[in-house]
């Protein structure tokens, strides 16, 4: 329930804010750490982090926190949650364009999670515009470009492309991330 909250709070410019500066994504970590097995405590903390950086948390801090690690456990633990793999391609994704989180969330296992996330629901337009950022943004490390083309970044790039052809932010996220793949 207190992660529900935290996220619902962070729906708000002030609500972020006041969280922001009370070190909510250390509690919101914690609780990630505390209770893996728990999925509603992982989707609610994964939409709270998710609105936290949005709201201009700095990265660094949910990378101090372990944050970007736990989130690609708790997609791979909950593959099949909607809200758990929604919230955390868009968690990947702002992580990603930082270098020390994309190191650790490359090392966690990111481009097979947010792949599969992709292949698994096609039909899911937040999951498929969140993960072509995350591929772009991941792909920016030239060294993992061959995983990602291993992971068929590049196909679930171009299927959501197809699928969405009507949203332009993806259009524009996937033609980027195919230029780098």
């Amino acid at each position: 329930m207190g992660c529900r909250a935290l996220a619902e709070l962070a729906q708000c410019a002030q609500g972020s804010a006041i969280l922001i500066a009370a070190g909510a994504c250390d509690t919101i970590c914690a609780a990630m750490f505390a209770y893996p097995e728990q999925m509603e405590i992982q989707g609610n903390s994964c939409a709270a982090i998710c609105r936290l950086l949005d709201a201009g948390e700095a990265p660094s801090t949910l990378y101090r926190a372990g944050g970007g690690m736990r989130v690609a456990e708790a997609m791979m633990e909950f593959p099949h949650s909607v809200h758990i793999q929604q919230n955390g391609c868009g968690v990947t994704a702002r992580l990603a364009l930082d270098s020390h989180n994309r190191n650790a969330l490359i090392a966690a296992g990111s481009c097979e999670i947010i792949t599969k996330a992709m292949a698994t629901f096609p039909e899911q337009e937040a999951i498929q515009g969140y993960g072509c950022a995350a591929i772009a943004n991941i792909a920016a490390e030239c060294e993992i470009r061959e995983r990602l083309k291993n992971a068929e970044a590049e196909e679930r790039v171009v299927d959501a492309m197809l699928k969405f052809s009507g949203n332009a932010q993806l259009q524009r996220v996937g033609e980027h991330a195919i230029s780098l793949l």
